[in-house]
């Protein structure tokens, strides 16, 4: 996994991924990545680290970095804690947040995202839509129990959610191959079979025939934009189910393997150890 879990754990001790997202609310946010990409977001923007990579932020003028872990008061929080930090540049405000995940969380969507998203949107729409309810939120969630704030408990996804979609939208498909596979008329219908019908019994040579295209193009494709051949990319696709299914279902591990299209729990507990790196049990 690219995957970098340093900041999941101090923020939620259960975490096995942390999604990490800014919203700015006032002034100019620089935000420079290890490798010396930098941007420059305004009031309305949104960055988010799909991977929780390190990176440096500051306002109009660059100042020595501090780390955040200096700044962020003990957990456990009992309300959203807020920072203060430089002084007397043009001031910046800037809300965060994240979403986490305790299970396995290799999703090939979200394994496939680039390590920045920046959205910057001229849809009034959006940008309206998007201050308002970050601004309600943090105000509801100063005035009255942080936990029991519904908006602020859900915005959270919901924000990710409209970003990505944005994203989707408008992005350079460059930096997104799940993206251009996804619209790629050979290997966009073929994830979309997969996906619907992810039990089902299959070969290459019957996905080929419900798709229209031949198994030198269909491979070439789905090397190009994913890495993988449609097959094996049907295998991890499952073993993701399955390892949803552990988390959220009361089924056996027979049953899990049989939906997975495993012939016995051994061949399953060997295949799911090869993609996941850990065990069924563990």
């Amino acid at each position: 996994s690219r995957y970098r879990a340093e900041f999941a754990l101090p923020i939620h001790p259960k975490a096995r991924r942390a999604i990490l997202f800014h919203v700015v609310l006032e002034g100019p946010l620089h935000i420079t990545m290890p490798d010396g990409r930098a941007e420059e977001l305004a009031v309305g923007d949104v960055v988010i680290f799909p991977y929780a990579d390190q990176h440096v932020m500051h306002g109009s003028e660059a100042i020595t970095p501090v780390a955040l872990e200096s700044l962020l008061p003990p957990l456990p929080w009992q309300g959203p804690p807020r920072l203060r930090h430089g002084g007397g540049g043009e001031r910046t405000t800037i809300a965060c947040g994240y979403l986490f995940s305790r299970g396995l969380d290799q999703h090939p969507i979200l394994a496939a995202m680039p390590e920045l998203m920046v959205i910057q949107s001229e849809d009034d729409a959006f940008r309206n839509w998007l201050l308002s309810n970050v601004r309600f939120a943090l105000a509801e969630s100063l005035e009255r129990d942080w936990h029991a704030s519904t908006l602020a408990r859900r915005l959270p996804e919901l924000l990710f959610l409209q970003c990505l979609t944005h994203y989707a939208r408008n992005t350079a498909l460059k930096e997104w191959a799940w993206l251009r596979a996804a619209l790629d008329p050979v290997t966009g219908r073929t994830l979309s079979l997969l996906h619907r019908q992810p039990q089902r019994e299959c070969d290459l040579q019957s996905l080929c025939r419900e798709t229209g295209t031949s198994r030198t193009v269909l491979n070439e494709r789905f090397n190009r934009y994913l890495g993988v051949s449609p097959m094996q990319y049907l295998v991890q696709w499952r073993l993701q189910l399955a390892a949803r299914a552990m988390n959220s279902s009361k089924q056996t591990l027979g049953e899990i393997a049989f939906a997975a299209a495993y012939a016995s729990e051994s061949a399953f507990s060997r295949a799911f150890k090869r993609w996941s790196g850990v065990s069924p049990s563990q």
